[in-house]
């Protein structure tokens, strides 16, 4: 994967393996990610503006088909951004 910095010259290349978790557990994994990277282990969660409760946010992600990617990274290097 790279990353680049808009408007700038940092960047950021990984060198992963990914696995795709989809399936039937993907809305309750995508429940159980999006808890913690929201700080949030109850009540509503944030999604694209919208507050969703708890039955909603994993109904919304099967409507969308979203599925989590994981990735195993082996290297990392890049160019830092300019202070």
């Amino acid at each position: 994967m790279f990353v680049f910095e808009q408007g700038g010259y940092a960047w950021l290349a990984l060198e992963a393996t990914v696995s795709i978790l989809e399936g039937p557990d993907a809305p309750t994994q995508n429940l159980r990610l999006f808890r913690m990277k929201q700080n949030r282990p109850s009540g509503f969660l944030a999604w694209l503006g919208d507050e969703l409760d708890e039955p909603t946010f994993p109904a919304r992600m099967v409507e969308e088909q979203r599925p989590i990617y994981e990735f195993d990274v082996h290297r990392h290097y890049g160019y830092p951004p300019s202070a």
